[in-house]
């Protein structure tokens, strides 16, 4: 009953143009969209070691997400499962050929997110051990006073 109720109530509330255009279409085109565009991400990330945030095809994406690639022919629900399944085996051999590691510098990472936030608050040239300390100190000083 409580995922019914969830259901109705996602019903009720969900955004009134993208229910229309799901309702003309016949399945979800912001789905649609990100499913590609994610899968490209994917494969991008797995050949090029890179991420790609501002996307070479955003036309064809925005296409999908508004339905002309669906009304054109270029998009359909069949293509769209036939792409999505494909993407999936060859990504799952970019996988096991990548040279990726398979997890994250986690110190790296954390020195990153340090020197970006002390950055962000106006803290540069200095070592990494030096800038904590430094502003540590004026933080202090300011309470204080």
């Amino acid at each position: 009953k409580k995922d019914h109720e969830s259901y109705k109530k996602w019903l009720k509330d969900r955004n009134p143009e993208r229910a229309k255009l799901e309702r003309k279409y016949g399945f979800d085109l912001k789905f649609a969209y990100h499913l590609i565009r994610l899968l490209a991400m994917g494969r991008e990330i797995l050949t090029d070691a890179h991420v790609r945030v501002y996307r070479p095809n955003a036309e064809d994406l925005r296409s999908i997400r508004n339905g002309t690639a669906i009304e054109d022919g270029t998009w359909s629900y069949e293509k769209l499962l036939e792409f999505a399944e494909k993407e999936n085996e060859e990504m799952e051999i970019l996988v096991k050929n990548s040279t990726l590691p398979n997890k994250p510098d986690m110190r790296k990472v954390h020195d990153t997110v340090c020197e970006m936030v002390l950055e962000f608050n106006g803290i540069k040239n200095e070592s990494l051990v030096e800038k904590i300390v430094k502003k540590s100190l004026e933080d202090s000083q300011n309470e204080i006073w």
